[in-house]
């Protein structure tokens, strides 16, 4: 465990407050390690940019996965976890390079197991760096495009 020393106390007005133990009679103190530099490192607005971007791509493929398990049912636990990663995989490049306002008005909830069958198939290759992210997700989109199997 890192060593903290206490460098700097400064007057803080009421109703201050944060977790820990760092206010005392109203004061607030500023800690660092005894070193003298921070222990958290420093993040910049790039890295921070990225983390978000990675975020919301994965929330945006969850998403689309819970509307594809809840169309088919049952049918959903004949995929693998490994299939399912793919496709999570495939569906988060397929939202980086489609038009995000068609995003939103693809019927995935209507997709065949047949049609997942081949975006897992993309996933896959994807994964395995034998396609690009741009040619996956053009073929993701020809998928979603072509009329939902009766």
């Amino acid at each position: 465990m890192e060593e903290i020393t206490i460098v700097e106390w400064a007057q803080a007005p009421l109703p201050f407050s944060c977790h820990g133990d760092c206010i005392l009679n109203g004061q607030v103190r500023k800690e660092v390690p005894a070193g003298g530099k921070s222990a958290m490192p420093e993040i910049s607005a790039t890295e921070r940019g990225k983390r978000y971007f990675q975020v919301m791509k994965e929330k945006q493929a969850e998403k689309v996965i819970g509307r594809m398990q809840k169309h088919l049912g049952t049918e959903w636990q004949l995929f693998s976890l490994a299939e399912v990663r793919a496709l999570k995989h495939i569906l988060g490049e397929a939202w980086v390079y489609l038009d995000q306002k068609a995003w939103d008005t693809y019927p995935f909830h209507e997709l065949s197991r047949r049609d997942l069958l081949e975006m897992i198939k993309l996933g896959t290759a994807l994964q395995r760096n034998e396609i690009q992210g741009r040619t996956a997700a053009t073929a993701v989109e020809s998928i979603l495009k072509r009329s939902p199997a009766p």
